[in-house]
């Protein structure tokens, strides 16, 4: 054992063998041995889908878009709805003098 930690030296060799399997690089980063990666199927019409989605997500609850993009989508597809303007909140809200 060296020093005070327990651990016999050649232990986490064993183990990064172990993990790489026979045919892999050891001088190549974990992430660069994935073949493929698991991305689900293109549609042609995501850019109208999306935002649809976003919508269905936070139409119940248009209050949390404040301040962000999804202000812009409710606004967009939910029939008068308008976002919350922040300066008009700061303008009209009761400050003590």
């Amino acid at each position: 054992m060296r020093g005070g930690s327990g651990v016999r030296p050649g232990r986490f060799k064993a183990l990064r063998s172990a993990t790489r399997g026979p045919r892999s690089n050891p001088r190549q980063p974990p992430y660069a041995r994935v073949r493929h990666a698991s991305l689900p199927p293109a549609r042609s019409d995501f850019e109208k889908q999306i935002p649809r989605a976003f919508t269905e997500g936070f139409r119940h609850r248009p209050d949390t878009t404040f301040g962000t993009v999804n202000a812009d989508v409710l606004e967009h597809f939910v029939p008068g709805f308008r976002h919350t303007d922040f300066v008009d909140v700061i303008e009209n809200s009761s400050w003590p003098e």
